[in-house]
């Protein structure tokens, strides 16, 4: 089962006596203090270099940045191997990427920024449908009887009334809890779910416009507390900021001629409104997706959440055929990081038995960029 959140959702610590940030369990997110170049070397000496060898001579594409150089090294061959500029091009069967997205893009989680964000202003579309997306087991009726009594009063002054903050805090805590409870796949669902009675763009356009506020906001850390006599407030992570150095690949593999697709347990709304900034068409876009009906979206999951072994099968049935480049970031990427030959990259975020089966497997480990 996945450790998180975080989750974005996925994707901060309870306070206890001392607050501190919730550290998600989930390896997408936690945090990791970059490596000397020295000792990063030789991490990365035991690592399969595909297109060693070849000597193709091939230019820096990726431009300034912390990548590893035998990942560097790998990524410059790939492209000078199977790009436009390469002899065996053929744009009607173009070579494809595939990336995960949190963990790899971004610092911070958008997933779950997305969700925070939701539940502070409440901008949920409050029915039948929609409550029913909360467990029982997880506090729903405590999240109604609080929203129930806020609801009615002027937003203005939602700040100092209990019944918000109870609100906030529980909704977060019931995020939370499912993630560590469940499974990380059954959180993100969770979150995909609360979507219920949005039109599909204008669920992106929400997404779109809380991402593009949180990336101007510092990174650091914001407290759920249920009043002033809470004694176990929940400190969360917020901000967003994109990473330069995975930026510049999508860059760079988009204008090399491959065909740059994003998998990740994120839901489908937020997850294209995150990777439409970089370039990636939504048609190229795999997130959790849930059912339309009548034109907006309801709270019934159509087919499987993109993890494991779900992910491969997404992949066989998108292209059809093994990916030439795979960057992954979590165990939850592992399988499709199996699937067939060619570059294959883990961003490490500290799990020490992913990055042992990574080694095994010839993976070349890229140690987790910094904000």
């Amino acid at each position: 089962m996945k450790k998180i959140f975080n989750l974005g959702f996925f994707f901060a610590l309870l306070c206890a006596p001392a607050c501190a940030y919730y550290t998600p369990r989930n390896p997408h997110y936690r945090e990791t203090s970059r490596q000397k170049s020295g000792a990063r070397d030789k991490k990365m000496g035991a690592a399969t270099q595909p297109g060693a060898g070849q000597n193709l001579a091939a230019p820096d594409v990726l431009g300034p940045g912390s990548w590893a150089p035998p990942v560097r090294r790998a990524i410059d061959e790939l492209i000078a191997e199977k790009g436009f500029s390469s002899r065996g091009y053929d744009a009607q069967k173009p070579p494809i990427a595939v990336l995960s997205w949190e963990g790899v893009f971004y610092v911070h989680d958008a997933a779950a920024q997305v969700f925070l964000q939701m539940v502070r202003s409440a901008r949920f579309k409050f029915g039948a449908d929609f409550w029913a997306q909360i467990p029982i087991a997880y506090g729903r009726q405590k999240i109604r009887a609080a929203y129930e009594q806020f609801s009615l009063l002027p937003m203005s002054i939602w700040e100092d009334e209990p019944t918000y903050l109870q609100f906030r805090k529980y909704f977060v805590e019931s995020y939370r809890n499912q993630c560590e409870d469940e499974s990380w796949s059954a959180c993100r669902a969770f979150l995909a779910g609360l979507f219920v009675g949005f039109a599909p763009q204008e669920a992106r356009d929400y997404a779109a416009t809380v991402i593009n506020t949180e990336l101007q906001q510092p990174l650091g850390g914001e407290v759920f507390s249920a009043g002033p006599q809470d004694a176990r407030p929940i400190k969360i992570q917020n901000g967003l900021r994109v990473i330069p150095e995975a930026q510049g690949l999508v860059s760079a593999l988009l204008s090399a001629g491959f065909d740059v697709w994003v998998m990740d347990e994120d839901p489908q709304p937020i997850l294209e409104a995150e990777t439409a900034p970089a370039g990636v068409p939504a048609a190229h876009v795999l997130g959790i997706r849930t059912k339309i009906v009548k034109g907006v979206l309801t709270g019934d999951i159509e087919g499987d959440v993109p993890a494991r072994g779900a992910k491969t099968a997404a992949a066989i049935a998108a292209f059809g055929r093994a990916p030439d480049l795979v960057v992954g970031a979590s165990s939850d990427d592992a399988n499709l990081l199996g699937y067939g030959k060619g570059v294959r990259i883990l961003i490490d975020h500290g799990d020490k038995k992913l990055d042992a089966k990574a080694r095994r497997e010839g993976w070349l480990l890229q140690p987790a960029f910094g904000p």
